[in-house]
């Protein structure tokens, strides 16, 4: 990839790793490269990533897995535009076909793992986001699979990638691969958790009035995370997961804006302007952060009686 271009043989990949490496740049930098703005940017890497697949630039099935993966990180607001469910049912379809959860092995950890793992999460995420059934059941996970990441090793990197990235070539040192696969871990964790909320959710069991309290303090923390972000001007760094937690902790705040309790009313409404100063700042990078500003100005109309229902 380095010394021969021809070694890169995937546009495809290609395009959807610009795509998703282009949530990280600065705004001036989209400017620079000619583009209006960074969503303008990631718009156009989107629509490249679009076209080379729908013309079949790619036959290897795993990699069109890896593209179509990186593709859901894009939600465009345009007229006929496929939202991230598409692109994702894409990519588990293409690994049913050539069976990728059959093939894995216990006693090793493979590029064909972290592809399934990195379907698993995103399938949970995009549930919570979209408020659909779990694609793939929790049924699939076993700890005996979980357990085959004890057996993932770090990779050694040609000295030209790393001159290449400069300061940023430190998170490839085998230390800090070693602690991204430990966060990793803990993520796929987190993510068969909400597999079973999800379950759940979907099976109809309702919310226990006894657990609303911890609700709110839980939205209250997210709140200071949230502040603590825009004090120290990170809050364009959020990855895009971050507008479904965005969306969850702002429905979770709605039906306090009507209770009683004035300071827990204060509190909700503190939320609704926390998530939209935040969804304000993921606008650019990711277009689906426009439903929670709707969402909230929507719910501000109803408490000053601008809207009516």
């Amino acid at each position: 990839m380095v010394e021969d271009e021809s070694k890169f043989n995937s546009p495809l990949l290609h395009q959807a790793v610009m795509l998703a490496g282009s949530a990280f740049i600065a705004q001036e930098v989209a400017i620079g490269a000619g583009f209006s703005s960074r969503k303008a940017l990631r718009r156009t890497l989107f629509e490249r990533a679009k076209l080379l697949y729908e013309f079949e630039t790619e036959n290897d099935a795993y990699t069109q897995i890896q593209a179509l993966l990186l593709m859901t990180h894009w939600h465009g607001s345009d007229v006929g535009h496929k939202d991230p469910i598409y692109w994702f049912d894409l990519a588990y379809s293409t690994a049913e076909r050539v069976g990728l959860l059959g093939s894995l092995e216990l006693g090793s950890f493979s590029h064909k793992h972290r592809l399934w793992w990195c379907l698993y999460v995103r399938d949970r995420i995009l549930s919570l986001g979209f408020r659909r059934p779990l694609r793939i059941p929790n049924s699939d996970v076993t700890m005996s699979l979980l357990e085959s990441t004890k057996y993932y090793s770090s990779e050694l990197y040609h000295e030209l990638v790393l001159l290449m990235l400069g300061e940023a070539s430190a998170m490839l040192k085998w230390e800090n691969q070693e602690r991204m696969m430990l966060l990793f871990i803990q993520e796929i964790k987190l993510a068969h958790c909400v597999g079973v909320i999800v379950d759940r959710i979907k099976g109809g069991d309702e919310l226990d009035h006894t657990a609303m309290p911890e609700m709110r303090g839980l939205t209250s923390q997210v709140n200071e995370t949230l502040s603590e972000l825009h004090d120290c001007s990170m809050l364009h760094l959020l990855p895009g997961s971050a507008v479904t937690i965005i969306g969850i902790i702002l429905e979770a705040s709605l039906p306090d804006l009507k209770v009683s309790d004035k300071i827990v009313r204060q509190q909700a409404m503190s939320n609704l302007y926390a998530c939209e100063e935040a969804a304000g700042h993921l606008l650019q990078t990711y277009p689906a952060a426009e439903i929670v500003i709707s969402k909230v100005q929507n719910a501000r109309g109803h408490l000053l009686g601008l809207v009516t229902t």
